[in-house]
């Protein structure tokens, strides 16, 4: 059987006025060491079906970059993804002073740039519709994505996998907590 060909798309923005260029400082790492992490910030993603579909997998990382009006689009194969902070030259300086990432992708590939009639032959995996169409027009940052040719293939798998896969422990940052006595029992609400 054939690996399916499946990939995170993230979706983030990059400053025209920015000095740093992402995928460039990922690259230059990847020349030198023949693998880079590249980091997704906030809530992780923990992508249950792709796990349950372990070694049947060919798992790519996509991403679509936006700077001014111009949108970039880059691929890379993906070695793994874990939620633990890799050796420091693995993985741009600017990394090094935040704090809030959700996950780190291996890529065992360098970041190469893609035509935007290939990121349309991929789909949402969960519901078939173009990548393209539905992530650039929301609010989401990410979705997990198949090749289109694969999608058959990927219900049939995702039917016969596990049910239930070994997840890692994942660690959220705690929330302030709210101290109701602050609250005015006079004042009103706004609508806007």
């Amino acid at each position: 059987m054939t690996k399916i060909r499946a990939a995170l798309v993230l979706k983030y923005r990059e400053s025209v006025d920015s000095t740093l260029d992402t995928v460039e400082a990922h690259n230059d790492i990847f020349k030198k060491h023949g693998k880079v992490y590249i980091a997704k910030f906030g809530v992780p993603i923990i992508g249950y079906a792709l796990l349950r579909l372990g070694d049947a997998v060919d798992l790519s990382l996509i991403l679509l970059r936006r700077r001014g009006d111009a949108l970039g689009i880059f691929q890379a194969h993906v070695e793994k993804m874990v939620t633990s902070r890799p050796p420091k030259e693995l993985y741009p300086a600017y990394y090094r002073s935040l704090t809030q990432i959700g996950n780190w992708f291996c890529l065992n590939s360098s970041l190469n740039p893609i035509r935007q009639d290939e990121l349309d032959k991929w789909v949402i995996a969960t519901s078939g519709s173009p990548v393209a169409s539905t992530l650039l027009h929301s609010t989401r940052t990410y979705v997990s994505a198949v090749y289109s040719k694969d999608l058959a293939q990927y219900q049939a798998v995702l039917k016969k996998a596990p049910k239930t896969v070994r997840v890692p422990a994942v660690r959220t940052p705690k929330l302030p907590s709210f101290d109701d006595s602050l609250i005015d029992p006079d004042s009103e609400d706004i609508n806007l």
